[in-house]
């Protein structure tokens, strides 16, 4: 399942294409909070779903974009390929987070806390505001 094969797998489309500086979703998240808050979300799939899932994300490209391919569109059009549906009709990637926390795939989730002060407008990854 999901889970035990992919975990600490981790995928950030952003501008300048896939994030890669980091070796695992540890030390991403230990990163992200740092700047901004997140949520880790664990999915039920089989092997093969994942297999696809995987290939998918490893053969992605394009230029980022705030209106196409953003933040979230390789994963919504990754999960339809592995999965064989759509998880999320948003444009927005919170949005589509959510909808996979609806989703009959969500196993659980884990709230990563951002810093206790405010970031500033221009501080780190201003695409994330």
């Amino acid at each position: 399942m999901g889970f035990a094969t992919l975990y600490p797998y981790y995928r950030a489309w952003a501008p300048g294409g896939w994030d890669t500086k980091y070796p695992n979703a540890y030390d991403y998240i230990e990163r992200q909070e740092e700047f901004r808050s997140g949520t880790g979300i664990v999915l039920n799939l089989t092997a093969e779903q994942e297999k696809i899932l995987v290939e998918c994300y490893d053969s992605w490209e394009g230029i980022y974009g705030k209106f196409s391919n953003n933040r979230g569109h390789p994963h919504k059009s990754c999960l339809k390929k592995a999965l064989g549906e759509t998880v999320s009709d948003s444009f927005f990637p919170v949005s589509i987070g959510n909808d996979l926390l609806d989703s009959k795939y969500f196993i659980w989730a884990t709230f990563y806390p951002g810093p206790e002060r405010k970031r500033g407008r221009f501080e780190d990854a201003p695409w994330a505001r």
